[in-house]
């Protein structure tokens, strides 16, 4: 179900990559393309004051979060097994057989690079930057209330 709503999410924003490029200020949008060059803008989304710009890089789906004055804060970039380091792809499937666990790397400025390894809704795995896994953590499960208004600007067109 989760890979579902990814999926859907995903599928919408690139329905709207030109409405939702306009919305970007300008100085966020410069400080974007400096950081990313040659990246295709799939959509911006401003989420408790930060930009959220997803798009694509590296034939990869990114999510980069810049703060209000247009500084790059972090960048989550959507994983597969094939582009996950070793060690996380081998404990996944040692720990989590027959899960379907949607995986990111994580690069927060001024911290070392993490991946997170989405076990469920609730659930994810950490591991450093070598994919030595680290600890399970509980998180906040999907922000229905966001999903629902994206899914009412669905609606709108």
């Amino acid at each position: 179900m989760k890979h579902l709503t990814c999926i859907l999410l995903i599928a919408f924003l690139c329905t709207f990559q030109a409405l939702q490029a306009q919305s970007i200020p300008a100085d966020v949008k410069a400080a974007f393309e400096k950081k990313f060059k040659g990246a295709t803008l799939v959509s911006h989304h401003l989420i408790k004051e930060y930009h959220n710009i997803i798009f694509q890089a590296d034939e990869t789906i990114k999510v980069a979060k810049f703060d209000k004055e247009s500084n790059w804060v972090e960048t989550k970039t959507s994983l597969y097994p094939t582009t996950m380091p070793e060690e996380i792809h081998n404990y996944l499937q040692g720990h989590y057989e027959g899960k379907h666990v949607f995986t990111t790397k994580v690069e927060i400025k001024g911290q070392p690079t993490s991946f997170l390894a989405y076990v469920t809704e609730t659930l994810v795995a950490r591991f450093d930057a070598y994919g030595n896994f680290i600890k399970e953590e509980t998180i906040d499960p999907i922000d229905h209330e966001v999903l629902q208004q994206l899914l009412t600007v669905d609606e709108e067109y």
